[in-house]
């Protein structure tokens, strides 16, 4: 498990909204291997979709 700081943004799916937040996530273990996983964000209290190479939350709203 690895905890990182990061500021991502969060694209909202169905609406098409975006905002930039700094959030704490968790990343485990499995998530190193992929470019796109879901480590659980602290702030939002779940897990979300996150593609490593352009520093996105896929949240479905």
């Amino acid at each position: 498990m690895k905890t990182r700081t990061i500021t991502a943004k969060f694209r909202y799916c169905n609406s098409g909204r975006e905002e930039e937040e700094t959030v704490n996530i968790i990343f485990s273990d499995e998530d190193d291997k992929y470019v796109i996983c879901k480590p659980y964000v602290v702030e939002k209290g779940q897990r979300l979709v996150f593609d490593k190479e352009t520093n996105e939350f896929l949240v479905n709203d």
